[in-house]
């Protein structure tokens, strides 16, 4: 069987937007509704074909995050806020990617929540301090938009602004929603755009298995157990738009997607010659 080892790439942030000083500490001003300011950002994704346990974590985590204030100069963390994956804390048994292999895991879903939220932050235009791939594409987002967390991978940005930012989630109609409140920092006219590009595909291949107990139909030769699937290798640019005209795009993620390698029945010999001897 051929064996393929997928690259492994650094993920690199660019930001043009004006920076207050960094401070290291994951203090959360508040978590509460007292929040003012203008929209700054919303971004929603559809959790409408999930199962009932990766429902309820979308749900959870959303929760925990809902009506919290960061302070200016002040780090957000999602494994602090939304707390450690397990039944003890409210959630539920759901597939997970583990991996490159989907498998059951207490805490599915819950990287729908860490990459909608995602979204709004780079559209609020705030610094991401770390943000992680999964292993495989997700189909909620486009390639390099999304972002995983797990026990040992946490979704962090920082509120490079001079004021309070404030996180609203929403889970309606199986729909989940973020908007970042605060006060913008970018000119009248400007508009900033993220558009992902597929740049290589990664082939998947066949393992092939004998069939040992007469799978195949008799007028084959093989049978198809697991589909193959292409890995791919995605960027995502962050483009300024002034009054509808493209003024920069900058690349800001390159991130490489496992193939998943399918599983092929094929006779064994002697059950080749045993078919043409009766042909």
């Amino acid at each position: 069987m051929k064996k393929r080892t997928a690259s492994v790439f650094i993920v690199v942030f660019l930001c043009t937007i004006l920076v207050a000083p960094f401070f290291a500490t994951t203090k959360i001003v508040a978590h509460g509704y007292g929040y003012s300011g203008e929209l700054l950002s919303t971004f929603t994704t559809d959790f409408s074909s999930s199962s009932e346990g990766r429902k309820t974590n979308v749900r959870l985590a959303a929760k925990r995050i809902d009506g919290i204030v960061i302070g200016a100069g002040e780090v957000f963390s999602f494994n602090d806020v939304t707390g450690e994956r397990t039944v003890e804390n409210g959630y539920a048994t759901s597939p997970i990617i583990e991996y490159g292999q989907y498998t059951l895991g207490v805490g599915g879903g819950v990287c729908q929540v860490s990459t909608t939220l995602y979204n709004a932050v780079i559209r609020a235009g705030l610094k991401i301090l770390s943000v992680a791939p999964h292993s495989l594409p997700v189909g909620y987002v486009s390639p390099s938009m999304d972002a995983m967390v797990s026990q040992a991978t946490d979704f962090r940005f920082f509120n490079n602004t001079p004021y309070n930012i404030t996180i609203m989630s929403e889970t309606k109609s199986d729909k989940l929603t973020f908007k970042i409140y605060g006060y913008k920092m970018i000119t009248d006219g400007e508009e900033i755009r993220f558009v992902s590009k597929v740049v290589d595909r990664l082939p998947a291949v066949y393992q092939e298995v004998v069939d040992s107990e007469n799978l195949i139909d008799d007028d084959k030769d093989t049978k198809i157990i697991k589909q193959a699937k292409d890995g791919l290798v995605s960027e995502c640019y962050k483009e300024t738009y002034y009054r509808g005209k493209l003024l920069k795009s900058v690349r800001i993620r390159r991130d490489s997607y496992a193939p998943q390698d399918g599983v092929v029945l094929v006779r064994a010999k002697e059950q080749k010659e045993e078919i043409n001897s009766i042909a």
